[in-house]
């Protein structure tokens, strides 16, 4: 497995988004990625197997030797079908604040794809950008 990530627009200070599409996901510079239902189900079952919220970091930052302040934490994950990966978020007010003035408006979510088939069936988390 390989681990990519894509910046996607965020609109607002929303409680509920997409992560990521169903079907094929578009990758600069790399082939494309694959969601599907396995995908989704394996993402799912996998935070749930943990048990805990994941974090929504700055910049990347958990994925660095630095401290790395929480933007946010999901707390659920919703399979929409044709309509992909959704999360639901219990945003920082500080976070939320950064948003609403659109001094961050990407989000990244950073995930596993697999060699063979490049299937997204892991995510480590998200950050925004």
């Amino acid at each position: 497995m390989k681990a990519f990530y894509i910046l996607k627009a965020i609109d607002g200070v929303p409680d509920t988004f997409q992560v990521l599409p169903f079907g094929q996901i578009d990758i600069e510079g790399e082939p494309s990625a694959f969601l599907d239902d396995e995908g989704m189900d394996s993402i799912i079952a996998e935070f749930e197997r943990r048990g805990n919220k994941m974090v929504i970091d700055y910049e990347h930052q958990t994925l660095k030797d630095v401290q790395a302040p929480a933007a946010g934490w999901i707390t659920k994950f919703i399979k929409k079908g044709m309509d992909g990966l959704w999360v639901t978020v219990d945003w920082t007010e500080k976070a939320k604040n950064y948003i609403a003035n659109k001094e961050y408006i990407y989000f990244s979510p950073v995930f596993w794809v697999t060699a063979k088939d490049k299937r997204v069936v892991k995510i480590k988390n998200i950050a925004l950008t």
